[in-house]
């Protein structure tokens, strides 16, 4: 492999901050700080509640009813004592995400997003790895999308908002973890 796609590579890992580069030292993986991730979850917080307020009344209730299923699949394994799998519990939460971003018609909210949904996925799969949340997590999901069918937004916009701020309290519980400081 030649060292322009490496390159390139390390270029865009360094413009979203994975990495710092040193010329001729090398490269440096880099962590968030409290303050980035306060900073992103802020961000996160206003940007999800614009693409439910824009999504809320066009979202398939198909694909909701099929989240729904899914939530209620992992509530029930809690139930009977058998915690899913980490990595789908991770992709359903990420798929709930989606179903409100992408379905915004706002598509500067869905690039703004794409900007920090990298750095989300990362530390929210580590902080289900560390912590035992994901049955709390479903079951704020699935509230959520109850009121989204319900097309009540105040309600929706008001779980997801406690919901986020929750994910968030959680993920400054576990950082430390995380970034290698107390393991």
């Amino acid at each position: 492999m030649s060292r322009t796609p490496v390159k390139s590579a390390l270029t865009k890992l360094e413009l979203e901050n994975f990495v710092k580069c040193f010329d001729g030292i090398g490269t440096m993986v880099t962590g968030l700080s409290m303050r980035d991730l306060e900073d992103i979850y802020e961000v996160r917080v206003s940007l999800e509640v614009l693409a439910l307020k824009k999504s809320i009344d066009i979202i398939n209730r198909k694909d909701l009813k099929l989240m729904k299923l899914e939530l209620s699949g992992i509530l029930e394994s809690y139930k009977n004592g058998k915690a899913p799998d980490i990595d789908y519990i991770n992709s359903v939460d990420e798929r709930f995400h989606n179903l409100i971003v992408d379905n915004t018609p706002n598509k500067y909210v869905k690039t703004l997003m794409n900007s920090i949904k990298n750095k989300i996925a990362y530390y929210r799969r580590e902080a289900y790895v560390l912590t035992d949340t994901g049955r709390e997590s479903a079951d704020y999901h699935y509230r959520i999308l109850e009121a989204i069918e319900e097309n009540n937004f105040e309600l929706a916009s008001n779980l997801l908002q406690e919901h986020i701020n929750w994910s968030f309290n959680i993920l400054l519980g576990a950082l430390p973890k995380i970034q290698g400081v107390g393991k």
